[in-house]
């Protein structure tokens, strides 16, 4: 079965695989489109529908259409609750969404998927690159990699045969912004370092638009129509607002036309306009592109090429500051929209390598790629414990922009004398008080130690990343050599612990 690359977008899903010689190539969905709408509405019977007709129904049923929703992946926020009070979530919508993946390549290609890669922003947390995969896995889809999306994208454009250097991925999706600093030499491909904002992203561009013309229609017609009561006007307000985004990029000007009752609102609105109102957006995320070059201890002079990716990387205003910051002009040789589904082909290839198997295509087993590819951490991790005047603190044995596959090991002495039981807690977040500013992954026990009354460095923490950037800590006592494991894995009901 041939792998598969998959682009879970926040607005738009896209899936890709190798042809016949290997190359990556986009699978259409059951209806011939190139992507999908990340849109999922729920029908009175409660079956949902995914895509176009999904997003048609957002503006007759607003109330049972659920989009957006990547932003709430890892939250617990509920998005929709159906006539049973069944309630669905992020990740199960994310399922939902998948499911339909599954189906479209079943009925394009004849195969059952098995092996894909999934792109995940680079800002991810843990619990929410678990979630991801959960997600994957309820879907019956089996996740040999989750490669961020700016990797995902600069192998979808080929960075491996734009010669060595430094690469500046700029990556601004429907909801999320992510920044990586790759550095290729030869056949190796290796982030340097990455960012992200996950409040951040295409659609924060088009509430700026929104609310001007909210603002001009009321300006109009002395009301405003009511959120509630009118969400087919504000549903239709939303997809003409992201037609005049796209316009814009282009043209100077376009005109908005919407209508409430029988009041109609003709808006032009400018280029300039558009570039006034979201200017600050765009240096916030120039904020973070040069929070990562000094992260990185690099400079715009050693960078060898910008590329931009991500629908919203076509704003002009984009394209013109990064060349201001920079001194160099963005790569037109690129391709934003379906890159990260195209590289997720050849991250899956790549991972199968390292497996030490083939990768499968149209025309059965692919040679190896000799191509060889590596992420960073964007997040630190460690395990809480106590110090000499018993205060939890944060022990980091993952800084942020650590690379992975990789395996970190740290020994801690037990707290007090002639302890019989260890309780290890990972956290996510820096050396700060792990209370406040830690977020808990996940916590195991070891239970059962020979009491003794040194206190010696005798528990050895293992943190291992593999190559989707999973973790799983092991705990070992060196005296008597129990232990034991916790990956995590954020099921509703446990942690996935074993102790031996």
């Amino acid at each position: 079965m041939s792998v598969y690359g998959i682009d879970l977008g926040a607005t738009r899903m896209k899936v890709a695989r190798p042809d016949a010689n290997g190359n990556p190539v986009l699978v259409p969905n059951a209806l011939g489109e190139p992507y999908t709408p990340s849109v999922v509405y729920f029908q009175d019977d409660d079956t949902p529908i995914v895509g176009t007709e999904a997003l048609n129904m957002a503006f007759v049923e607003p109330h049972n259409v659920v989009r957006q929703w990547k932003r709430h992946m890892g939250t617990g926020e509920e998005l929709f609750r159906d006539s049973d009070k069944k309630e669905y979530r992020a990740k199960d919508i994310a399922t939902i969404l998948l499911e339909d993946v599954k189906k479209s390549i079943e009925e394009r290609t004849g195969e059952v998927p098995t092996d894909v890669a999934i792109s995940v922003p680079a800002n991810y947390t843990e619990k929410q690159k678990a979630e991801t995969l959960e997600a994957a896995q309820a879907a019956g889809l089996r996740v040999i990699c989750m490669p961020t999306e700016p990797t995902a994208a600069a192998l979808g454009n080929t960075v491996h045969l734009r010669g060595d250097g430094l690469v500046m991925v700029f990556d601004l999706g429907g909801s999320t912004f992510d920044v990586s600093l790759l550095r290729v030499r030869g056949n190796l491909v290796e982030v340097v370092r990455t960012n992200g904002d996950p409040e951040l992203g295409g659609q924060d561009f088009n509430a700026r638009i929104t609310d001007q013309v909210i603002q001009s229609f009321t300006s109009q017609y002395g009301y405003l129509p009511d959120l509630e009561e009118d969400a087919v006007f504000y549903a239709e307000l939303e997809s003409r607002v992201e037609q005049l985004k796209v316009s814009l990029t282009s043209r100077d000007q376009a005109n908005l036309v919407i209508r409430h009752d029988n009041n109609l609102l003709n808006r032009k609105i400018t280029r300039k306009e558009l570039e006034s109102r979201t200017q600050d957006l765009v240096h916030r995320a120039l904020a973070l592109v040069d929070q990562t070059l000094k992260e990185a201890r690099e400079d715009w002079p050693n960078v060898a090429a910008i590329l931009p990716v991500g629908g919203g990387s076509r704003i002009p205003l984009i394209g013109r500051e990064l060349k201001r910051v920079s001194g160099k002009n963005p790569s037109q040789n690129v391709e934003p929209d379906y890159a990260a589904a195209l590289g997720g082909v050849i991250a899956a290839r790549i991972e199968c390598q390292r497996q030490g198997r083939h990768a499968y295509g149209e025309a059965g087993a692919l040679p190896s790629l000799d191509l060889f590819a590596r992420e960073v951490t964007s997040h630190p991790v460690g395990v809480s414990a106590y110090n000499k005047q018993m205060k939890a603190l944060q022990n980091v044995l993952l800084p942020s922009g650590t690379p992975y596959p990789s395996t970190q090991v740290r020994s801690f002495a037990l707290a007090v004398p002639n302890q019989t039981e260890a309780r290890i807690i990972v956290m996510e977040g820096e050396d700060e008080n792990p209370e406040e500013s830690c977020v808990k992954l996940g916590e195991f026990h070891l239970d059962g130690l020979p009491p003794y009354p040194d206190l010696t460095e005798r528990i050895e923490i293992t943190f291992e990343l593999d190559a989707s950037g999973l973790l799983t800590a092991t705990a070992r006592d060196l005296k008597c050599g129990k232990s034991a494991q916790m990956t995590v894995d954020y099921k509703a009901d446990r942690q996935a612990a074993k102790a031996s």
